[in-house]
């Protein structure tokens, strides 16, 4: 107990700590609406011509739904994207002077500028999603070319930037987006421009292109443009999965909030960003993305400010100058949402929801603040629009405005409060490395909360010295004794609570550099001769074992692979042996078969139950330099006790992409049918899954969200050398099979710390594999720098192992465990010498884990040192390294012997044995736990047992 010795008082302020971080007030302001409609009509100049635009498809009122909102003086603007055919204009205004309710729309600059059919079938303004008005009294959009998105998609010209001098009403500038910053999924929805009233031709503008996840910037004084991709402009694949209004769906978009900080000493901005789908807010400084040679060359001038929390998904967001307020839509809450950037931290507490209706508010698509410190809101129930059918007996569109100061005050957001919070600080925070220079109520990092070592201990409260957080009008606590308290510091305690294992494994095999068992030396000098052995650039990574041969796979990384799949036989003493090609040297000698090689290039093996060896060959020789395509993927199959190639089935083109890359394949198969196998194959360039039933000899590719890579998990430093990889589904593993027939598929992508899952018996089900979104599950979170490459399960005692490569450690979690996380999965062994890289493992029917590391970044960088060991094989017996952990098989099920009764299966549950009766989900639900299994320290929360809890009690 880390609190023994220390008294009451100490435990005091903890507790009180914990009440108070979790506290935040939002305020429940109800908004009015300025303007509404239940279908938008537009100020035709007569009945006659509004008739006649019904008569010739022109105008369809129903397929008119506006969007984007912007305000300059006495217009408001707003957009109306031709999602469908009959959008009679795409950008218009009300006149604010206005009395109306529900005003018609008047298009901007005039009606020319929006009829297709008068402009030899191409508008001068097609299609527009959000508009931006700068400090030089112009408008600025960007004009899709898009007519009828949802149903006609026709591409009338490439995307362009229009500006509008909004004193004359005339287009001053139009630029057309060129094809090198466009890809076919482009899809740009948001627009703002960064200008100084003092230079208004010296204007850039951001364009999200939230498809295909990059940032479009127009600098618009030397008429270029670039394109900028990060980590941080993708989705979240946590977060893509929606109800709004009752409506469900799954959105995958990425880069879509823009907002723009007041210009700062250093003359520029900070541009504060987010994805439609994810919960956190990211910034950069101007300065970096202005500039063309960095602004995709410095990931780490991207920072991620925090996380808003659950389910506050945003579209829109706008900055109030004046107070600093940060102000966003909240989709999943039918809402707006408020940061203070003032604020040094950026976190749920931080953030507040300032107005939600389920009623007026659903689908809040746009807000802006205007130069008077006006917020305006248009919500437009767009998931009703496009997934459903919105009932037009009712008000569907509104428009809202209100000043910010009122709908912030009293909030976290208000800025007198944060001012108040302020002025405790004595001096600014100092800058990290490469922070902008910002003005004092900026002085912070770009980081989730500001280095607390650095605030004054005055502004410290006497409670808790060292952790800063706000004041509270009364303590949760009182009434309660001291028991109360003290249970729920133990049960804190125990919840952080986990024991790594110090496991010191040693190598069974290893090598400076890999050498191969060629016939003779004159053959091996051959080989080298002519560059079909190039010793340095065989780097080995996947491994298996049957029986007395240990398979290594070298990818044809580089040209100069010897061969792809190889083996040792295990009765050798030799601690470096060469390796054998399996099945001989023929299925790799790319010369003598004609330019191809029968086996060209393998990742990792699965050994079956019937005596089988798997592989997928992608077919591309020298990946890293001469990316040299031979043949299209195959999978192969080799029965082990001849050696002989019984299966070839070659993955047909509509389940490839032009960024494929498999890298992992399982095989799932029952011993009493060797012949109705599936295999699945991971395409972690792609993000997407392979089934492949071979009995029937047919393939087909499943695509969710949770194959994608996470945008916080792809930045690594292994042995010092720092790298970035959006990596998606990597690790597969396979339970037990399971009294339905099935099993389930453990599943990670490589840049993600999470674990998932789904049964097979949707994934081999070939209509509903891709449309059963809610059948995949999140296990849970192995916890901060956990990214791992493969993944194994022991059957004989139900614990998943994993490579844990930024760790360059291997951990654990055990499937009977009803938890999945940090607390439940536990590190076994790790060495930053000799086990730098864990590619890859595999657990052999024998209950021995095989582990192969590889140094494999400084591999691809031409780093490796030949002098020192660079490739290591480690094999030991899972009982063995797992106990005492958290894995132990023992462990788990003495804890789980406290249950009476199976968890009920969640809908759509596949039937599991008793030491799988959880759902696949982070946590078991706790309600369905008998009462006798809760320890009395906290009801309704499951803690592992602990040899001293009980003395506490």
């Amino acid at each position: 107990m880390w609190f023994l010795g220390r008294d009451m008082a100490s435990l005091l302020r903890v507790v009180i700590l914990l009440s108070i971080a979790c506290w935040n007030v939002d305020a429940s302001y109800e908004l009015a609406a300025r303007f509404e409609w239940k279908q938008v009509d537009f100020d035709y100049p007569n009945e006659t011509v509004r008739a006649e635009a019904i008569k010739n498809g022109e105008f369809i009122p129903r397929n008119n739904v506006p969007l984007g909102v912007e305000r300059w003086r006495n217009k408001l603007f707003v957009t109306i994207p031709r999602w469908k055919i009959g959008t009679a204009a795409t950008l218009t205004y009300i006149d604010l002077n206005t009395q109306e309710k529900s005003p018609k729309l008047r298009p901007y600059p005039n009606w020319d500028a929006h009829k297709i059919q008068e402009n030899n079938g191409v508008a001068k303004i097609t299609s527009v999603f959000r508009l931006h008005v700068d400090v030089c009294d112009r408008l600025w959009l960007l004009d899709t070319g898009l007519n009828g998105i949802l149903d006609k998609k026709e591409q009338l010209y490439d995307p362009k930037i229009q500006v509008y001098d909004l004193n004359t009403d005339r287009l001053v500038r139009e630029y057309t987006l060129p094809k090198d910053v466009i890809r076919d999924n482009s899809f740009f929805a948001n627009i703002i421009a960064d200008v100084n009233k003092n230079d208004c031709e010296g204007a850039f503008a951001y364009v999200a292109d939230l498809e295909s996840n990059a940032l479009i910037v127009y600098d618009m004084q030397h008429g270029d443009s670039y394109r900028i991709t990060h980590h941080f402009f993708n989705f979240d694949p946590l977060s893509g999965d929606y109800n709004v209004g009752g409506v469900n769906f799954q959105w995958t978009d990425g880069v879509f909030g823009l907002a723009l900080s007041p210009l700062q000493k250093d003359g520029f901005r900070t541009l504060y960003f987010h994805p439609l789908s994810t919960t956190h807010e990211f910034a950069v400084s101007t300065r970096i993305i202005r500039n063309k040679t960095i602004a995709s060359n410095s990931y780490h001038e991207y920072k991620v400010l925090g996380s808003r929390g659950p389910n506050t998904q945003s579209l829109g967001s706008s900055i109030d100058e004046a107070t600093g307020v940060l102000l966003y839509t909240l989709l999943h809450r039918n809402g707006i949402g408020c940061w203070n950037i003032n604020n040094p931290e950026y976190s749920a507490d931080t953030n507040a929801v300032l107005a939600s209706n389920n009623e007026t508010m659903i689908y809040p698509n746009d807000l802006k603040v205007d130069k008077n410190g006006i917020l305006w809101v248009l919500t437009d129930k767009l998931s009703f629009f496009i997934f459903k059918e919105l009932n037009y007996n009712e008000v569907n569109f509104r428009i809202f405005d209100v000043p910010v100061k009122d709908i912030v005050k009293g909030t976290v957001c208000d800025e007198n409060r944060v001012v108040a919070r302020e002025k405790y600080l004595e001096e600014p925070v100092e800058f990290q490395e490469g922070q902008i220079n910002r003005p004092r109520w900026q002085n912070r990092p770009l980081s989730p909360a500001a280095p607390l070592g650095k605030i004054p201990l005055e502004r410290q409260t006497p409670l808790f010295r060292g952790h800063y957080f706000s004041s509270h009008p009364w303590m949760w606590f009182r009434g309660r004794d001291m028991a109360s308290l003290l249970r729920v510091v133990i049960l804190l305690s125990i919840a952080c609570w986990n024991v790594d294992a110090s496991y010191e494994l040693a190598a069974r095999f290893e090598w400076k550099q890999v050498d191969f068992d060629y016939p003779n030396e004159t053959v091996r000098a051959e080989a080298v001769k002519n560059g079909e052995f190039i010793p340095r650039n065989n780097a080995p990574l996947g491994v298996e074992r049957w029986r007395n041969k240990l398979f290594v796979t070298i990818p044809r990384l580089k040209i100069g692979t010897a061969a792809t799949l190889a083996y040792i036989d295990l009765n050798t003493q030799e601690k470096s042996p060469k390796l054998k090609p399996y099945p001989n040297w023929d299925a790799h000698t790319i010369r003598e078969n004609n330019g191809v090689a029968k086996i060209t290039s393998v990742y990792r093996l699965h050994v079956d139950v019937c005596d089988r060896l798997w592989l997928l060959d992608t077919g591309i020789n020298g990946i890293l330099d001469k990316n040299e395509k031979l043949y299209d993927p195959k999978i192969q199959v080799y029965d082990l006790n001849t050696d002989r190639l019984v299966r070839e089935y070659t993955l047909p083109k509509d389940v490839i992409r032009d960024n494929s890359l498999f890298v992992n394949v399982i095989a799932d198969v029952n011993r009493n049918d060797c012949e109705g196998a599936f295999a699945y194959v991971a395409d972690l360039g792609s993000n997407a899954l392979i089934v492949c039933d071979m009995q029937h000899g047919d393939s087909y590719r499943i695509t969710h969200h949770f194959f994608n890579f996470d945008p916080l998990s792809g930045d690594y430093n292994i042995g010092g050398d720092n790298f970035q990889w959006p990596s998606g589904i990597f690790g597969l593993a396979l339970s037990p099979l399971q009294k339905d027939g099935f099993r389930t598929l453990y599943f990670h992508p490589m840049s993600s710390t999470h674990e998932f899952a789904v049964s097979t018996r949707i994934i081999r089900n070939k209509t509903i594999a891709s449309n059963s979104y809610h059948e995949y599950k999140v296990l849970g979170s192995r916890g901060p720098n956990a990214q791992s490459l493969g993944s194994s399960i022991d059957e004989a005692t139900g614990v998943l192992l994993y490579t844990l490569h930024n760790k360059n450690a291997i951990g654990c979690w055990n499937i009977y465990n009803p938890e999945y996380s940090a607390d439940t999965n536990a590190v076994l062994a790790r060495n930053d010498e000799t086990m730098n890289f864990p590619t890859d493992l595999k657990v052999d029917k024998n209950g021995i884990l095989w582990v192969l590391t590889d140094k494999l970044r400084l591999f691809g960088l031409n780093k490796l040192n030949y002098n020192e060991v660079n490739f290591r094989i480690f094999d030991v017996p899972v009982k063995d390294i797992v106990k005492g952990t958290v894995c132990d098989e023992t462990r788990v099920v003495a804890e789980a012997k406290y249950l009476d009764q199976p968890v009920e299966f969640q809908q759509g549950q596949i039937n599991r044995p008793p030491w799988q009766n959880r759902p696949l989900s982070p946590a078991a639900p706790w309600e369905k736990i008998p009462l006798e299994r809760q320890t009395p320290l906290f009801r309704g929360h499951f803690l592992p047992s602990h040899p001293w809890v009980r003395q506490w009690m």
